[in-house]
């Protein structure tokens, strides 16, 4: 039986990675989008992760923050700003990530942020905005 669930598991997580990285046309994800907001007011709803993850993704920065705020968790919140502004510095987006680090003065979340985007510029990088 354990056999079983492990080679289970296994199958299903390689067909999630097969798909995971799969970006999804403008007209899907905005449909996605759409239904997420609808929904976003229904008790114990709110959007889907993956539909901010591809608006970020493909560089529709203020749809992605547009989701990240209808997360009913504060905490879902939260990281969707450390999210947002991992993916923009991915993106190549260095000056918008450290507009929006700068944007988070003071809190906690600054510090999470500039973290990130040292990580993500490397070792000779490890300052990018004000800590």
């Amino acid at each position: 039986m354990a056999i079983l669930l492990c080679v289970g598991l296994g199958i299903g997580w390689m067909a999630w990675r097969g798909f995971s990285d799969r970006k999804i046309t403008d007209q899907e994800l905005l449909r996605e989008a759409v239904a997420d907001w609808k929904k976003a007011g229904e008790p114990g709803y709110g959007p889907n992760s993956q539909t901010f993850e591809q608006q970020a993704a493909q560089g529709y920065y203020e749809d992605a923050a547009a989701t990240g705020r209808l997360f009913k968790r504060a905490d879902d919140v939260q990281w969707a700003i450390v999210e947002l502004v991992r993916i923009r510095a991915e993106n190549g987006d260095i000056q918008s990530a450290k507009n929006s680090i700068n944007s988070l003065a003071g809190s906690a979340l600054q510090k999470k942020a500039v973290e990130v985007v040292a990580l993500i510029q490397g070792p000779e990088r490890r300052f990018v905005g004000r800590a």
